[in-house]
């Protein structure tokens, strides 16, 4: 691959124009540093797809630099690497995709629990309040209109006494 310089660049611009890649990479590469350092799963796809394409950027510009002259086959090599940036970049993306879809799974998981809580004795597994309105309202709309609620006297006193254990057994 060679660069193509805007035709208002004669070759002593060239060093200039090489020389203009330099920022962007190490602007990238600064990135991609700081983001593998808090443990960015996808910084590590990136590094692994882009770091032959920035190796052959940075060997171009050498080569444009006339810093030394290399085998057409290197100029080959690039669109491979191209590919493999795409592959790879695919790879993380299936990935990102897959994490997505279990944090997602794991949080409903997380929901149904804690609406069972909000919603259920711990003890018995029954309905509590919460639970038991909406449905009385239901109901009452179907031509229910009574609701019982069962509450033991004095049942404070047995946790008091014996302690909650006992009580829960009671």
């Amino acid at each position: 691959m060679v660069p193509l310089h805007p035709p208002f660049m004669d070759s002593s611009w060239s060093f200039l124009f090489e020389l203009g890649f330099a920022p962007p990479i190490i602007a990238y590469i600064a990135a991609l540093a700081q983001a593998l350092r808090r443990g960015s799963r996808a910084a590590k796809y990136l590094v692994v797809a882009w770091a032959p394409i920035i190796t052959f950027g940075i060997e171009q510009s050498l080569r444009g630099l006339g810093i030394y002259s290399a085998p057409q086959i290197l100029n080959d090599l690039f669109y491979l690497a191209l590919s493999l940036e795409v592959v790879i970049t695919a790879a993380g993306v299936a990935d990102r995709l897959l994490a997505l879809t279990k944090e997602r799974d794991e949080a409903l998981k997380q929901i149904r629990a804690l609406e069972e809580l909000a919603e259920h004795d711990p003890l018995t597994g029954l309905y509590n309040r919460r639970a038991i309105e909406p449905q009385f309202r239901q109901l009452s709309g179907s031509g229910f209109t009574t609701f019982g609620v069962i509450d033991v006297d004095f049942f404070k006193s047995i946790n008091d006494d014996y302690g909650h254990d006992v009580g829960d057994q009671v």
